[in-house]
């Protein structure tokens, strides 16, 4: 029931870059450039520190993204280039009252 949160926070831990989507709608983007996304858009810049490989990055989703019953939830994971050796993705939702 999205009336029971004011919003959600996502924590979105990604190797190189990532949209997230909630029922089709990009609700949070990071080292990916603005406008639409191709399959093959490169992230923004290559995230090669560890700690910054593993540091997630923080949106906050309005409630109003949610809808009652079953929501689909999305997340477009990019390299910075096509011969990069790595991707990862982990992704955290938390409701928040």
């Amino acid at each position: 029931d999205p009336a029971a949160f004011a919003s959600v926070i996502a924590d979105l831990v990604r190797d190189d870059g990532a949209v997230l989507y909630v029922n089709g709608v990009e609700v949070g983007r990071d080292n990916l450039p603005d406008g639409p996304i191709a399959f093959a858009t490169p992230a923004t810049s290559v995230i090669s520190d560890r700690t910054a490989e593993r540091t997630p990055v923080r949106f906050t989703i309005p409630a109003s993204a949610f809808v009652a019953g079953t929501n689909t939830i999305a997340v477009e994971v990019h390299n910075s280039d096509r011969w990069s050796g790595d991707l990862s993705l982990d992704l955290r939702l938390v409701g928040q009252p």
